[in-house]
């Protein structure tokens, strides 16, 4: 059995044929030697920004957090590999 917490420690062990294994559409989508062989699981997995407790009010951040919400919407379909 392998198990690791590292994406493309993941996939390079699906791309070396240690098995199947769950990977984002839009990374996957780079490695032409891999298919898709289940089609219809979904998994949603939350994103999570922090800050330092002191830095929450600033602006910089708050201009940080707003653009990566921003990004994340727009390519949300992409994200999703509906694209």
């Amino acid at each position: 059995m392998f198990r690791s917490t590292g994406l493309l420690t993941q996939l390079e062990a699906v791309r070396c044929g240690w098995g199947i294994g769950f990977s984002s559409a839009f990374i996957a989508r780079g490695f032409s030697e891999l298919e898709r062989v289940v089609q219809e699981v979904e998994h949603n997995v939350g994103i999570w920004l922090v800050t330092h407790p002191g830095l929450r009010r600033s602006a910089r951040i708050r201009a940080v957090y707003d653009f990566l919400s921003e990004r994340f919407e727009a390519d949300r379909a992409r994200l999703a590999g509906d694209s």
